[in-house]
C-alpha cells in the first residue's frame, strides 16, 4: 500500500469483499476476527485485479470522480464486469421552490408513516416506539404548527424549533445536491465523462440503468440505494438534538426522484407541475456508448414514465447507435413501470407510447439475443392499448438463438403472436405471457398459437384481456391454469377451455 493510500481511499467494493471474509458466522466468526494474521491474509488475497467486479455511479460529482478513478486504475479497471448507472435525480421544481419542497418533504413523511402503519415487517425494520410513531403522525398529517409554518412560508420564530431546523437543513442539503448535479450536467459534460470511463473497461459484460426511486419513496435497501449518503447523519443535525433513531424517518427528504417525479411534481391536475428527468442519460448516453464500441453482453433498463413521455423520443441517429450498443447482447431486459403514473395520466396516448417504442424497438434489435424480457408494469390500466407488439418490438427480424421470451403486459394481435411463435418455435424453451391484451382474436386462438412452440419446458399465460371478449382474466372467467399449462406443454391434447368463456360473476 503506497504512502498516499489508506483504508479511507480503498473503493467500498474492495472493503465490502474483504470484510465478508471476517463476518461473524460459523465459518469466520469471532475467532477469525481475532486472528490478525488471517485478516491480513484476507487483505492480501482480496487485493486481486479481478476483485471489483461491479461498480455503481450516480449523478453527483463525488460519485463520478470515484467511478472515473476506478475505471482509470491500472488494476481495478481490469476486473470490472458490471456497471450500474443510477438515473434518479434531484428536481429543479423542488430545489428552486422552498415552499414546494416543504410540501413534498411532508408528503414523503406521510407515505412513510402510512407504510409504517400498514406494514408490520416495515415497522419492525425501524423498531419504532408508540410515542415516536404518534409524533411522526402529528407532523405527517399536518397537525404540527411548526412544520405548517414552513409550508405556508410564514415568518419563523427566532430561533427556529428543532423540527423546523431539521426541515430547513434537509432543504439545504437537497438544494446543494441539485446544484452539484446541474454543474455536473452542464453542456452534457457528464455524458462524455461516463462514455470515456465505461469504454475504458476491458472486461465489461453487463450494463444496468435504473432510476431506483419510485414516486412512493418507499424503497428496499440495496447496494444501489445505499450508494451516495442518502441518510441523515447525526453530525449534520446536531443542532436539532435528534438521534439517528428519529432522523431515519426523514431520510426520504433528501432522496432523489425516479423519472416519474414526486408527489408534487408528477404532472397531475392537482398541481400541474411536470418534472423533466435527465433524459440525456438514456437516449444520448446509449447513443454515444454504441458509437464508442461499447458492446455489453447483458443490458437492463428499468425506468418509470416521466409526466410527458413524448420527451423520451430517440432520434434516428440515436436509434442506429442503440442498435450498435446491443449488437452483441445475449440478454436484454426493459422494464417500464406504468404503475408509478398518476391516475389522470393513465390514458397513455399513442404519441407518448410511440415515443417509448422509439427506444424499445432498436433496443431489442440484437441479432444474438438469447433472453428477452420486456415488462410494461400494469399497462394498460383500463383503456384499450394504443400500440401493438409490432410497434414495440422489431418483429420484422428474428432471434435465431432466442431461448427465453418474456412478454409481460404486452398488447398484441393474434397475427403478431403467430409470427413470433413461427419464427422461434424450435428455440424458445421458456415463455411467459402474463396479462396480455389481445387487440384482435380470442384467448382460444392465443392458446392454440402458443402450442406451436416445439421445445417449451416452461410456460405461463395469466390474466388475459382483450378487445374482442369481455373480462380481465381470472377475475372474470374461469381460467384453469394447470390444465392450460399441460396443454401448452403438449402433455395433453385436451383443449382446456370451453367454446364459450365461463364467466364467474
Amino acid at each position: 500500500m503506497s504512502s498516499t493510500t489508506n483504508i479511507n481511499t480503498i473503493p467500498i467494493e474492495l472493503l465490502i469483499r474483504i470484510c465478508s471474509f471476517v463476518r461473524d458466522d460459523s465459518k469466520n466468526g469471532q475467532e477469525s476476527i481475532a486472528q490478525s494474521r488471517l485478516v491480513s491474509q484476507r487483505f492480501r488475497d482480496a487485493a486481486s485485479k479481478f476483485l471489483i467486479t461491479e461498480v455503481s455511479v450516480r449523478l453527483s460529482s463525488e460519485s463520478f470522480a470515484r467511478f472515473e478513478s476506478i475505471c482509470a486504475h491500472p488494476i481495478f479497471s481490469k476486473g470490472v464486469q458490471k456497471v450500474h448507472i443510477l438515473l434518479s435525480f434531484y428536481e429543479a421544481e423542488l430545489a428552486n421552490d422552498k415552499l414546494r419542497y416543504m410540501e413534498e418533504a411532508n408528503a414523503r413523511l406521510l407515505r412513510h408513516w402510512e407504510t409504517l402503519e400498514r406494514g408490520s415487517s416495515y415497522k419492525r425494520r425501524y423498531g419504532i416506539s408508540r410515542e415516536l410513531f404518534r409524533w411522526l403522525g402529528q407532523i405527517a398529517w399536518g397537525r404540527s404548527s411548526d412544520v405548517q409554518q414552513l409550508i405556508r412560508g410564514e415568518d419563523l420564530q427566532t430561533p427556529p424549533t428543532p423540527i423546523q431546523r431539521l426541515f430547513l437543513k434537509t432543504y439545504d442539503i437537497y438544494k446543494a445536491r441539485f446544484d452539484d448535479q446541474e454543474s455536473l450536467r452542464k453542456d452534457n459534460a457528464h455524458i462524455d465523462r461516463l462514455v470515456h470511463a465505461v469504454s475504458s473497461l476491458p472486461r465489461l459484460k453487463s450494463l444496468n440503468m435504473d432510476d431506483v426511486h419510485g414516486q412512493k419513496m418507499i424503497i428496499r435497501e440495496t447496494k444501489l440505494t445505499k450508494l451516495g449518503a442518502l441518510h441523515l447523519t447525526v453530525e449534520d443535525f446536531a443542532d436539532t438534538g435528534y438521534d439517528r433513531n428519529v432522523l431515519q424517518h426523514f431520510d426520504s427528504a433528501i432522496r432523489p426522484s425516479g423519472w416519474c417525479g414526486s408527489f408534487k411534481t408528477n404532472g397531475t391536475h392537482y398541481h400541474g407541475i411536470s418534472t423533466i428527468p435527465p433524459l440525456e442519460m438514456l437516449g444520448e448516453l446509449c447513443s454515444q456508448l454504441g458509437n464508442q464500441a461499447v458492446r455489453p453482453k447483458h443490458i437492463r433498463i428499468s425506468l418509470k414514465p416521466p409526466p410527458d413521455m413524448r420527451l423520451l423520443t430517440m432520434s434516428s441517429a440515436q436509434q442506429e447507435n442503440m442498435k450498435l450498443l446491443v449488437s452483441r447482447a445475449s440478454t436484454l431486459t426493459f422494464r417500464f413501470d406504468f404503475f408509478s403514473r398518476p391516475h389522470d395520466l393513465h390514458e397513455n396516448p399513442r404519441d407518448e407510447m410511440m415515443a417509448l417504442c422509439s427506444i424499445t424497438k432498436p433496443f431489442f434489435s440484437a441479432p444474438e439475443l438469447e433472453f428477452l424480457d420486456i415488462y410494461f408494469v400494469e399497462y394498460p390500466n383500463r383503456a384499450t392499448p394504443t400500440v401493438s407488439l409490432s410497434e414495440i418490438l422489431p418483429l420484422d427480424k428474428s432471434w435465431p438463438r432466442l431461448e427465453t421470451l418474456w412478454l409481460q403486459y404486452q398488447p398484441m394481435n393474434i397475427d403478431e403472436l403467430r409470427d413470433v411463435v413461427n419464427k422461434h418455435r424450435s428455440t424458445v424453451r421458456d415463455f411467459k405471457l402474463p396479462c396480455p391484451w389481445f387487440l384482435q382474436g380470442s384467448v382460444h386462438d392465443a392458446l392454440r398459437t402458443i402450442r406451436g412452440f416445439e421445445s417449451l419446458e416452461s410456460v405461463t399465460m395469466t390474466f388475459p384481456k382483450g378487445s374482442y371478449f369481455i373480462g380481465t382474466g381470472t377475475l372474470d372467467f374461469k381460467w384453469p391454469q394447470d390444465e392450460i399449462k399441460s396443454y401448452l406443454l403438449k402433455e395433453t391434447d385436451v383443449f382446456p377451455l370451453e367454446d364459450e368463456l365461463m364467466y364467474i360473476r
